[in-house]
This record gives C-alpha cells, sequence and structure tokens, in this order.
C-alpha cells in the first residue's frame, strides 16, 4: 500500500491540512491504517466518503485524529516514530 496516495487524496479534499497516513496495531495485534491531520476537520464523513470514490476499500483510513502540530524531529520534518506512539493503544 502506498501511504503517500492514501495522503495524496486527504489533502486533496482538506486542502490546507496537513496528512500523515500510518499502519499501527490495532487491540487484536493487527495492522491497520490509521490518518493524522493537523488541524480540525469539518466534517470527517464527507473526508472518509470522498476517499473511498477515489482509493479501493483497503486504502480507506478505520482511524482518523487530529493534532495541534505535528511533532517535528531534529531535522525538521514530521516525526512519523512520534505520531505512531501517539496512536498506538494503551497495553491492558
Amino acid at each position: 500500500m502506498e501511504l503517500t496516495e492514501v495522503e495524496y487524496h486527504a489533502r486533496a479534499f482538506l486542502q490546507k491540512n496537513n496528512v500523515v497516513a500510518l499502519g499501527v496495531q490495532n487491540s487484536v495485534g493487527n495492522t491497520e491504517l490509521a490518518m493524522v491531520v493537523e488541524g480540525d476537520i469539518p466534517n470527517t464523513k464527507e473526508l472518509i466518503e470522498y476517499m473511498k470514490a477515489q482509493l479501493p476499500p483497503y486504502m480507506i483510513p478505520s482511524r482518523i485524529t487530529c493534532v495541534t502540530e505535528f511533532p517535528l524531529g531534529t531535522s525538521g520534518k514530521t516525526d512519523r516514530n512520534a505520531l505512531q506512539r501517539t496512536l498506538a493503544l494503551p497495553k491492558e
């Protein structure tokens, strides 16, 4: 799966928001597609419907989270590992 393609279509719909698509582990240990959006999304349902029209079903994020701003690494790029830790489910 090309995460950049998922990000491209989400950005096309959202226009001004930064987006990162990530593979994260769910509560049963399987990997699922999640998406983190910088800022607010006016209508998550419309975003999902748009993406369903553009992408195959397996490329639709099962989880969308909004954050105020993306964490940055020392290079100034988005720290995807920090975002993944933000999305991690608590251990039971």
